[in-house]
């Protein structure tokens, strides 16, 4: 059951993964679990048990095996979890929400839209999508409401990233998120973290610069 779940989560994290998100697998999941619960009730009934003695080599390696495979299936489940979850997570950086999250949108250039039928999503993972999706509305209020999603492309940031800006207009003021005072004039450059630069790049107040490759 372990096997399976770790294959299906390498499946999501190749290239075109997305292809091949389907609904949540309960029966895997469910077997995982009992195989937890088992290899665990059986290490307490052993370390429970006053004839077993732990010191000796058969009860000692008995307890190992029954951990590492606890142990196996727990990482399992986890991976296959994170996958979906990942995916699920930069899926909605182009969508405009859980009613759209089975339909292309054109939320964001360059955003081909989810490729996730809504019906693949589990109950929990629904209410995940839910409550990250308001968090995002939570933290783009915090930027002066600007839409985060359509400045990024539709590609959910990475932490801290920096971007190069040229400035278009006179601008100054005062971030919202670092207290920086940010001061533009025409053909100023300037290196803002991502959280800093969106603003101006909405506003129109400055342009990014893209490296000669484009951005990566």
């Amino acid at each position: 059951a372990g096997g399976n779940l770790l294959s299906k989560a390498s499946n999501l994290r190749r290239v075109g993964g997305r292809h091949d998100f389907g609904k949540f697998d309960e029966e895997n999941t469910q077997a995982c679990t009992q195989c937890i619960n088992s290899a665990w009730n059986m290490m307490q009934r052993d370390l429970g048990n006053p004839h077993a003695d732990v010191s000796n080599p058969y009860y000692r390696s008995r307890l190992q095996i029954l951990r590492a495979q606890a142990l196996h299936n727990k990482r399992c489940m986890c991976t296959y979890f994170k996958a979906r979850i990942d995916h699920i997570t930069t899926s909605s950086w182009g969508m405009r929400g859980i009613d759209e999250f089975c339909e292309p949108t054109a939320a964001a250039e360059g955003s081909q839209g989810s490729e996730i039928p809504k019906s693949s999503l589990s109950e929990p993972e629904k209410e995940f999508l839910k409550k990250y999706e308001a968090l995002n509305v939570s933290y783009m209020k915090a930027l002066g409401g600007v839409d985060i999603r359509l400045a990024s492309r539709g590609q959910p940031p990475a932490i801290q990233r920096h971007l190069v800006l040229k400035g278009l207009k006179d601008y100054i003021g005062i971030s919202n998120v670092s207290g920086r005072t940010i001061e533009i004039y025409p053909g100023k450059c300037l290196n803002l973290i991502f959280e800093d630069a969106i603003p101006l790049l909405a506003s129109g107040v400055a342009e990014e610069i893209l490296p000669a490759d484009g951005r990566k």
